[in-house]
C-alpha cells in the first residue's frame, strides 16, 4: 500500500495479491480507501512542513483570508458591477457610431481596419452606426447617466473588497463625485490601452506573443495605480501593492490567451445556438475572472503585508519531494512471501 510506514502486514500483502480475483465492488472500495489514506498522509506532511516553509504557510494564510472574507462571493458581486458598467459603455460607443454615421465620415471604418477588426465586425459597426444615427442624442444622454451610476456602484464595491481584504474599519467616502470622475478617467485609459494593445499585437510577428510580457506589465502598472486610490492601511507604499499588481497583470494576459484560443470560438458557437443569452453568459464568465483577479490581488497584498508586519517571510523554496515522496513505499515486503 502507498504511504504505508513501517513493515507491511501479511494481511495487506495477501489482500493486495488477491486483488485481481476480488469482486469489482471490493476493488473499488479498496482503491478509494487507499486514495483517502494517501490524501491524509499528504495533509499530515503538509501540516508538519508548514511552520518551516514560508511559501506554504503564506499560501494557507492567503486561502484563510480569502475564504474568511468570502472571496468568491465578492468576485461575483464585483463581476456584476463590471457588467453593469459595460452596458452603458457600449451604449456610448453605439451613440458615437451614430454621430460618425450621421457625419458621413469614413473614420470608423478606417480606424477599425487599423485596429485589426475583421470585415464582419466592420459591417456590424456600419449597420449599428446607421441605426444609431436616428436616436444618437437620446442614446448619449441615457448612456452617460447610466455610466455615472454604474461607475459609482463599482467604486463602492471595490472599496468594500479592499476594506474586507485589509480588515479595515468601514468609513464613508467623502469625495464620491471626485472618485467617479477619476474612475471615468481610468476607464477611458483602460479603453485606449486595450485598443493600443490590439493594434500592437496585430502588427507584431507571431500573433503578438512577443509583446505579451510588456502588455502584462502595463496592466500591472494600471492596477497598481488603481490600488493607490482604494482603502489600505496607513504606511503602506507601492511596494506593498506590487504583489497584487503583478498577479493582476498575469491574470489579464492569461485571460487574453484564453479569449484568443478558446472564448472567441465559444462566443461564435453560443451566439448561433443561444443568441444574445449565450454571448451574455460568456461575457459574465470573462468578467468574473477579471473580478476574481481583482479580489485575489487585494487578498495577496494584505496577506504579504501582514506577514511582513509580523516578521514572517512569504517566499522560500518548497521541496515537493518532502511532501509527496517521504515515507512512500510500495505494497511489497523486503522478502518474497513464502510459496
Amino acid at each position: 500500500m502507498l504511504w504505508q510506514h513501517g513493515p507491511v502486514s501479511e494481511d495487506v500483502t495477501a489482500a493486495t495479491s488477491a486483488e485481481p480475483d476480488a469482486p469489482l465492488s471490493a476493488r473499488v472500495r479498496r482503491s478509494f480507501g487507499d486514495a483517502v489514506q494517501r490524501s491524509h498522509a499528504v495533509q499530515r506532511k503538509v501540516n508538519e512542513l508548514r511552520p518551516d516553509t514560508p511559501l506554504l504557510d503564506a499560501g494557507f494564510d492567503l486561502y484563510d483570508r480569502d475564504a474568511g472574507a468570502g472571496g468568491s462571493l465578492l468576485g461575483g458581486a464585483l463581476a456584476f458591477r463590471l457588467f453593469l458598467l459595460a452596458v452603458p459603455t457600449l451604449l456610448l460607443v453605439y451613440s458615437g457610431l451614430g454621430f460618425w454615421s450621421y457625419s458621413g465620415s469614413s473614420v470608423p471604418a478606417d480606424a477599425g481596419k487599423d485596429l485589426g477588426f475583421s470585415q464582419a465586425i466592420l459591417t456590424t459597426m456600419d449597420e449599428v452606426g446607421t441605426q444609431a444615427s436616428q436616436g444618437r442624442w437620446l442614446t448619449l444622454l441615457v448612456g452617460l447617466w447610466a455610466l455615472l451610476l454604474a461607475m459609482r456602484a463599482l467604486i463602492k464595491a471595490l472599496r468594500v473588497v479592499h476594506i474586507l481584504a485589509w480588515d479595515l474599519e468601514r468609513r464613508r467616502s467623502a469625495r464620491s463625485l471626485t472618485s467617479v470622475l477619476v474612475g471615468l478617467g481610468v476607464l477611458a485609459g483602460v479603453f485606449l490601452y486595450t485598443l493600443a494593445g490590439s493594434w500592437l499585437r496585430d502588427r507584431t510577428p507571431g500573433g503578438g506573443i512577443a509583446v505579451s510580457f510588456e502588455l502584462g506589465l502595463g496592466w500591472s502598472a494600471i492596477w497598481l495605480g488603481v490600488q493607490h486610490l482604494l482603502p489600505r492601511p496607513r504606511g503602506t507604499g507601492w511596494k506593498d501593492l506590487l504583489p497584487g499588481a503583478l498577479l493582476f497583470g498575469l491574470a489579464m494576459e492569461a485571460l487574453h490567451a484564453a479569449t484568443v484560443f478558446y472564448m472567441a470560438g465559444r462566443v461564435s458557437r453560443m451566439s448561433s445556438t443561444y443568441g444574445p443569452l449565450g454571448v451574455a453568459a460568456v461575457m459574465l464568465l470573462w468578467l468574473f475572472v477579471v473580478a476574481r483577479s481583482m479580489v485575489g490581488a487585494a487578498m495577496l497584498n494584505a496577506t504579504v503585508w501582514d506577514r511582513r508586519r509580523r516578521g514572517l517571510r512569504s517566499i522560500s523554496p518548497v521541496d515537493l519531494r518532502a511532501i509527496f515522496g517521504s515515507g512512500r513505499r510500495t505494497a511489497t515486503t523486503d522478502e518474497d512471501p513464502p510459496a
